[in-house]
Order: structure tokens, then C-alpha cells, then sequence
């Protein structure tokens, strides 16, 4: 799903059913949908390795994913939550290291 709903300035539908067990790769999927803000914190997404930039510029997105939490990535969040809606997690911490998703339930 790579770059899946980039630059969709205004794409919010209701994709919370969506089935994503699959999915391997989400990185830059809400890059810059600047009207994105729906609760996917349902989806499976125990396949997924990649999340750099996922909601980069999703500016309106804010929703709780710790639900996502534990999950292990191959890549890291690096500007996951960017200019999003969330507060951006530090560079460095105990909230991180290097494989979990933990930092979700912290900082969105």
C-alpha cells in the first residue's frame, strides 16, 4: 500500500473493514491526505514491516492506534506522524528499540 492515498487532499472515506492481513508495506500510504481522519486502528496489520512517513502531512490525522502496539517493524517510524495531528515522537528513547510499534500509544 505504498503511497496508496498520497496527495489525496481530500479522501476521508470510512476504510476502517478493510481487510489488510496481507499488507506488507504502508510507508507514505496517507502521505499529505491532508483530510484524512478515521479510526483504522482495527486493521491487522500484524504483516506489516514498513511505516516510514505513513501519515507524513496527514495534518488533520489524530486517531489512537494502540491497538497496533507490539507489533515488530523492519523499519522504523521515521517520520511516521509528521505534521500530523499527533505529536511527533522523539528521535531516541525507551520507546523505541527498533522493532516495536510502542511508541504509537505514547505519542498519538
Amino acid at each position: 500500500m505504498p503511497q496508496m492515498f498520497a496527495a489525496a487532499t481530500i479522501f476521508n472515506q470510512n476504510i476502517a473493514g478493510w481487510n489488510v492481513a496481507k499488507v506488507t508495506r504502508m510507508d507514505y500510504c496517507f502521505w499529505k491526505a491532508s483530510a484524512f481522519n478515521v479510526d483504522i486502528s482495527g486493521w491487522a496489520i500484524n504483516s506489516v514491516a514498513d511505516i516510514n512517513g505513513m501519515f507524513y502531512e496527514a495534518t488533520l490525522f489524530n486517531q489512537n492506534l494502540c491497538a497496533w502496539a507490539h507489533h515488530p517493524l523492519s523499519t522504523g517510524p521515521a517520520l511516521a506522524f509528521h505534521r500530523t495531528g499527533c505529536p511527533s515522537p522523539p528521535a531516541a528513547g525507551p520507546w523505541w528499540d527498533g522493532t516495536k510499534w510502542d511508541y504509537l500509544c505514547a505519542y498519538c
